[in-house]
């Protein structure tokens, strides 16, 4: 199984100029290989395949999030129950 994300928001709002950027920086920073959407003549995109066990997408999830910090969603959330 696998994705095809699009990620032309992460890219213009990080400064990256392609998903090859993305990729090459998720590689070094967060251990996670995944596919330039280049590659498909698709920027803007990334692919990420799920062929493994159950435990190394949650373990990839974690990492990603580490990498790249909270989203604006779970920012505002955090902000709110902290306000209360």
């Amino acid at each position: 199984m696998f994705a095809f994300p699009d990620v032309s928001g992460l890219l213009r709002d990080r400064g990256w100029t392609s998903s090859a950027d993305l990729a090459a920086w998720l590689l070094d920073t967060a251990h996670l290989a995944v596919v330039p959407g280049e590659a498909f003549n698709a920027s803007g995109h990334i692919r990420v395949c799920f062929a493994v066990d159950d435990e190394t997408p949650i373990n990839a999830i974690e990492r990603l999030q580490t990498a790249l910090g909270p989203t604006e969603h779970e920012t505002a959330a955090q902000q709110l129950e902290e306000a209360r």
